[in-house]
């Protein structure tokens, strides 16, 4: 075996155990950021609504409305049941944006692909009570660090790539010589 063929073994071996775990520790990175990321915004949705219905406000149709101004999240679900069981629904029914090719299955079910979600009794500045349920869904969160973890792996394969490459050069300049 030439030395430049073990030279170039040792550095693949070295550079597939670097890609493993750095895929396992990606992986596990994005989990957690998945995970913290979607229970921030469904804890910090819940004390806002909290917030608001605690205010006086003079109407129950004032309250609604400024209630629904909350469309605009990005990856929440909310939902206020009265009483009476009538049920008002804000958010994006865990639509997935069209224009941003979504991550492989199997990347969703190695992340994880749960909900976040809390349900909470609360009750308005003049007493009237509501079940709040507040729902994460997880997609977007996924996206983000599906790109994070691609963007860092082809950084891995580069360098090795880039690292090959100049062992090569460096071998045969010697043996040249």
């Amino acid at each position: 075996m030439s030395l430049s063929f073990q030279i170039n073994l040792k550095i693949l071996l070295s550079s597939l155990l670097i890609l493993v775990l750095g895929g396992a520790i990606a992986l596990w990175q994005a989990r957690n950021s998945v995970d913290k990321e979607l229970n921030a915004s469904v804890n910090l949705t819940e004390h806002l609504i909290t917030c608001g219905l605690s205010q006086t406000i003079p109407d129950r149709a004032t309250w609604l409305n400024c209630f629904s101004s909350l469309k605009e999240t990005r990856h929440l679900t909310i939902e206020l049941m009265t009483p009476s069981g009538q049920i008002f629904v804000i958010g994006n029914k865990n639509k997935v944006n069209d224009f941003v090719e979504s991550p492989p299955f199997w990347f969703i079910n190695l992340i994880g692909n749960k909900q976040a979600t809390i349900e909470k009794q609360i009750a308005t500045a003049s007493g009237e009570q509501f079940s709040l349920r507040i729902r994460a869904n997880p997609i977007d969160e996924i996206q983000e660090v599906w790109e994070e973890s691609l963007a860092f792996l082809c950084t891995i394969l580069l360098l090795s790539l880039l690292t090959f490459l100049s062992v090569y050069f460096a071998i045969h300049k010697t043996l040249a010589s």
